[in-house]
């Protein structure tokens, strides 16, 4: 039985290897807890406030002031 060996173009290579280095920066990032990335995850709120008082200093909020 003979072993033959596995030849790879320098293009495939260069490929795995850079896969490769993704994989261990992927790696690191996660082990040191995500940086960037906000820990509470949940829909986003939004407070929407209506008539005048929500807009002192606005004209239209000064028309309707009697």
């Amino acid at each position: 039985m003979s072993s033959k060996g596995i030849t790879i173009s320098g293009r495939a290579s260069a490929t795995i290897i850079a896969a490769e280095i993704m994989l261990l920066l992927l790696v690191t990032w996660v082990y040191a807890g995500m940086p960037g990335l906000s820990r509470d995850i949940g829909p986003a709120t939004v407070t929407i406030q209506w008539g005048p008082q929500a807009l002192p200093n606005s004209p239209l909020a000064r028309s309707h002031q009697i």
